[in-house]
């Protein structure tokens, strides 16, 4: 839900007019394919970041609605999975192109009171990098997606120190990479045959529940740096 004041349902997002205390409403099953425009309306209307982000969300959202693409196929008379893969592309557009946006050093300057929701963007474009990098096979596609990924957390980290959602989405990181590297050396050992059990590498690798111990080593690390250079230094007597 937006944090502004106004009426809303479950199948509209409502833009406020500056202003003015009137909203326009905007169906969320029937959002216009031209992001560029709605954001447009979004800063005329000087409409909060958290709007934004719903906007992203809704977007998002359709990625995996059926009606979407159903209604599509009554229109044109085309393969139905390829509609559907046109429409998911269509939307995870514009839903990228919103967290991107919102990412600008212009939304840095005007929503500088909106940590929150500048960290939750930088956070949500980190997932989906972190997401894409899991499901490269080219080592050096998925390395640079990893690495945006960080990049994305570490500026989400500078946004607010004390928030835990960048941690989270650190831990979510460190597991894509570890299953990258589980499949790397799996990859390795069928293709050179060598005699080597993959029990033996768990110097390595994290073990099957290690979905939890990641989170916990990164959580705690990082937090063990956030102490480290909050501590005040001794000074000589």
């Amino acid at each position: 839900m937006s944090s502004f004041d106004a009426p809303s349902n479950e199948y509209h997002l409502f833009i406020p007019v500056a202003s003015t205390d009137e909203t326009v409403a905007v169906p969320v099953d029937d959002l216009p394919d031209e992001v560029e425009d709605l954001l447009d309306v979004l800063r005329a209307e000087e409409a909060p970041l958290s709007l934004w982000i719903d906007f992203a969300k809704a977007y998002l959202a359709q990625v995996w609605a059926p009606s979407f693409w159903l209604a599509s196929v009554s229109a044109v008379t085309v393969d139905t999975k390829l509609t559907a893969a046109w429409c998911m592309q269509g939307m995870m557009k514009q839903y990228l192109y919103i967290l991107n946006e919102g990412t600008s050093k212009e939304v840095a300057d005007y929503f500088q009171g909106a940590k929150f929701e500048r960290l939750q963007i930088f956070c949500a474009l980190a997932a989906y990098y972190t997401a894409e990098g899991r499901t490269q096979r080219d080592r050096n596609a998925r390395a640079d997606h990893f690495a945006k990924a960080a990049q994305l957390l570490g500026t989400a980290r500078q946004i607010d120190y004390d928030d835990q959602l960048p941690f989270l989405g650190l831990g979510q990181l460190e597991m894509a990479r570890v299953r990258s590297l589980r499949l790397t050396l799996s990859s390795l050992q069928c293709t050179l045959a060598l005699p080597v059990d993959l029990k033996e590498t768990h110097h390595y690798l994290v073990p099957q529940r290690g979905i939890h111990v990641a989170c916990r080593a990164t959580c705690s690390r990082q937090r063990s740096i956030l102490q480290a250079q909050r501590r005040p230094s001794a000074t000589a007597g």
